[in-house]
């Protein structure tokens, strides 16, 4: 069934903690829907989870969670291998702003949000795309002599131009991985 045809089914089957997931849910596949841990609201932020359930209905679920943005930052920060310093870099900010948002003592304006949701995204393709998470490589110029940290740090951030800048630091590490069969 199509996830448009799911729409229609629509339903919110649990608010509480993750742990009391129904059993008969299962994700539903990352190429149908993505989404991010970080939803903001005036009432605090929220996770939502969305599944298809044994009848095929799209089931959301939402609940708590008292460190979205951090997760969110662990995420961005995993998935290229930053520091703090370059997670700040990424996301237009400074270090102490990014160190405000870990200790919550301050809240990200919605550009930052929106910043932010980009990267969270990009770092998910990029994760599920397997590319390197090396400190080195992300600074080895790959595209007209621009890095991917590069890439990450521009205003306008280019999600197409950041992932092939990462397929071509894959097939650079594979060529030079290969071993010349015509050696002694």
């Amino acid at each position: 069934m199509e996830l448009e045809d799911q729409a229609s089914n629509l339903r919110l089957i649990h608010s509480g903690s993750v742990e009391s997931r129904p059993a008969v849910c299962e994700p539903m596949p990352p190429s149908l829907v993505k989404h991010l841990d970080l939803i903001q609201g005036s009432g605090g932020a929220l996770h939502r989870e969305l599944f298809v359930d044994a009848t095929s209905s799209v089931v959301i679920m939402d609940y708590q969670n008292p460190r979205p943005l951090r997760s969110v930052l662990d995420k961005i920060q995993s998935a290229f291998g930053l520091g703090i310093t370059d997670l700040a870099g990424v996301a237009c900010t400074t270090r102490k702003t990014i160190y405000n948002w870990l200790e919550g003592t301050a809240e990200p304006q919605k550009k930052n949000l929106e910043r932010l949701f980009q990267l969270s995204v990009l770092a998910g393709d990029w994760a599920d795309a397997g590319y390197t998470k090396e400190r080195a490589e992300i600074r080895q110029p790959v595209v007209d002599g621009h890095s991917v940290l590069d890439l990450l740090s521009e205003e306008s951030l280019d999600a197409e131009l950041v992932l092939f800048a990462g397929s071509r630091l894959s097939m650079t590490k594979s060529k030079n991985a290969l071993a010349n069969p015509f050696s002694s």
